[in-house]
């Protein structure tokens, strides 16, 4: 099962791009997700091709496109939002052109999971937080809980996102999963914003 990492880039203290990887090499950057009238734009690009993921009128989807062709990629529309209790829950089903494949977005409550399935419920890429602790004992217990601290608040801007094997090529294309990497990065950190938690 392959894994993509997805980690903001900082420079000199402010918000710098994000990076998407395979841990040795960059597949893809894009920008921290800016608001155009009202609705949010995340820049991409990869392989020396440009991207433009566009939040849908009344924040309805997202749309991904071609900026040199204007061909549409992806297309993102939301048809379930849970806003309360523990049954929250966001479904969204998501359209690829390149292989006519058909995915949802979701939120699976019992497992704590968000990332791409297939609409039979197999996992396709599974989204998370990536904490890099690894504690001695030699560290003591303060030592030790300090790191967890310290790489917690890292890990908020720090993503692993893994892959299932047979379904790349079958129902997307391995050029595109940087893109559905930063796509769906941008869709975790704003469920975990509208529900007030990070995990």
């Amino acid at each position: 099962m392959p894994t993509l990492f997805v980690d903001r880039q900082y420079k000199w203290g402010r918000g710098g791009p994000w990076h998407v990887t395979d841990s040795a090499t960059l597949l893809a950057t894009g920008n921290d997700p800016v608001r155009h009238h009202r609705h949010y734009q995340i820049d991409i690009e990869t392989d020396g091709q440009r991207f433009t993921a566009r939040q849908r009128n009344g924040e309805t989807g997202f749309e991904v496109s071609d900026d040199t062709t204007g061909e549409q990629l992806v297309g993102l529309r939301f048809t379930d939002f849970g806003h309360s209790g523990r049954g929250r829950r966001e479904v969204a089903t998501l359209d690829l052109t390149s292989t006519g494949a058909t995915l949802t977005w979701n939120h699976l409550p019992e497992e704590r999971q968000l990332g791409f399935y297939e609409t039979t419920g197999a996992p396709v890429m599974v989204i998370a937080h990536r904490l890099d602790v690894q504690p001695s004992a030699g560290h003591g217990i303060a030592r030790t809980l300090l790191r967890f601290w310290s790489s917690a608040l890292k890990g908020a801007d720090r993503y692993q996102i893994e892959i299932t094997d047979e379904a790349v090529g079958r129902l997307v294309l391995s050029e595109e999963l940087p893109i559905l990497a930063l796509l769906g990065m941008h869709l975790e950190r704003t469920y975990n914003q509208r529900h007030g938690y990070y995990r």
